[in-house]
């Protein structure tokens, strides 16, 4: 079974107050801390060797994970107390981990979905490419570029023509080993500049679905949907 990543050593600053003396993933999304929601998630998919990057209460965070009984679970973890990376840093800083030449999945902490894993991931080795981006169409100010057939592009930008697919990424991605080598060995980067980066040379495919099954529990309002998501789907 492939490896997993969760990035979850942000700040959480859009969901002060609650984030004032402990990291975004402990913050609760219907009674439990949001960070458990995805662990369940990736159990339920057979992924038990998952990474975790730490900053901010990032010890806070570690006894969580260490004390907490998840039957079959291996939980490694990645410090970044001296210097948050950001996404792609944080990816990079955790090379080491993924030794075998298996696709891995790199999940945010603080996204609540019902996305298809094992099918994403059979897409992503049927496609051949070296990363694989949950995206739907939803506003966003952040959007992607794809071609008609799913390869990322660049970021959009509405002068582009109407050939382009405008898609927001979900912060859920199938990464080959190959994507270390479009990565700075050190420091702090965003992913979505590798995707880029990549996508001029490899295939970065969009695994597109529907924005219903789907919440950035990241900010105060998006709790409230983020409880009735996991209230209404069963899957």
């Amino acid at each position: 079974m492939p490896k997993a990543m969760i990035l979850a050593a942000g700040h959480g600053t859009r969901l002060l107050p609650l984030t004032l003396d402990q990291p975004k993933a402990l913050v609760l999304v219907a009674g439990k801390p949001m960070i458990v929601h995805v662990i369940n998630r990736l159990r339920q998919f057979g992924f038990d060797d998952i990474i975790v990057n730490l900053h901010y209460h990032g010890e806070k965070l570690k006894q969580f994970l260490s004390s907490e009984k998840f039957e079959g679970m291996t939980f490694t973890f990645s410090d970044e107390s001296e210097q948050l990376l950001d996404t792609g840093g944080a990816i990079s800083k955790a090379k080491w981990f993924f030794n075998d030449e298996m696709p891995f999945l790199v999940h945010n902490c603080d996204i609540i979905s019902y996305v298809s894993l094992d099918k994403m991931i059979e897409f992503h080795v049927d496609r051949k490419a070296i990363a694989t981006l949950a995206v739907s169409k939803r506003k966003t100010s952040r959007l992607l570029a794809f071609d008609q057939q799913g390869n990322l592009i660049a970021r959009f930008d509405p002068a582009m023509n109407n050939n382009v697919k405008a898609l927001a990424y979900s912060g859920i991605c199938v990464l080959d080993k190959n994507i270390f080598s479009f990565m700075p060995e050190k420091g702090a980067f965003s992913i979505i500049d590798i995707f880029i980066k990549a996508s001029k040379s490899s295939i970065v495919a969009a695994y597109e679905h529907e924005p219903d099954i789907w919440v950035d529990a990241g900010s105060i309002k998006n709790i409230v949907k983020a409880e009735q998501l996991l209230k209404n789907v069963h899957l």
